[in-house]
C-alpha cells in the first residue's frame, strides 16, 4: 500500500470512530442556532409592537405544541398567550397607540359591532 493510500486508509478510520462527535455536535449547533434566531425574532417582534400606533385584525392562530399560542395579527406582528391565559380570538380587533406594550381588544357582538373586552399588555405574554 502506498504512502497516499495509507493516509487515505488512517483519515477513513479516524472519520468513522469520531462520526457520533460530528453529529452530535451539529444537533447542538442547529439547536443553539435556532434558539437564538427564535429569541432573536421575538425581541424584534416586541420592539415593534411597542413602537407602532395600529387598528388591525387577529388574522390567524396556531399552537405550539399546547405550551403556547401565536395570534398573527394583520399588520405582520404576533402575540403569545398560555392556553390557559388565552385573551383574544381570531377575528378581534386589536388597537394600540405608539410607545406603549397596552392594547385594547375588540369583539363582534350578534349584530356584527365590535364592542370593547379587555386592555391587555404585551409584557404579560411568554
Amino acid at each position: 500500500m502506498g504512502y497516499k493510500q495509507h493516509i487515505m486508509s488512517e483519515y477513513i478510520k479516524i472519520l468513522s470512530k469520531s462520526r457520533p462527535y460530528i453529529a452530535a455536535v451539529t444537533a447542538v449547533a442547529v439547536l443553539m442556532f435556532w434558539i437564538i434566531s427564535m429569541r432573536t425574532a421575538g425581541i424584534k417582534n416586541n420592539d415593534a409592537f411597542y413602537r407602532q400606533s395600529f387598528s388591525t385584525l387577529v388574522v390567524n392562530s396556531k399552537s405550539f405544541y399546547r405550551r403556547s399560542i401565536e395570534f398573527q395579527l394583520g399588520n405582520g406582528l404576533k402575540i403569545y398567550f398560555m392556553p390557559s391565559d388565552q385573551k383574544i380570538a381570531v377575528g378581534d380587533s386589536i388597537q394600540k397607540e405608539a410607545n406603549t406594550n397596552k392594547y385594547s381588544v375588540y369583539r363582534k357582538n350578534v349584530n356584527g359591532v365590535y364592542d370593547f373586552l379587555a386592555y391587555c399588555d404585551i409584557s404579560d405574554s411568554p
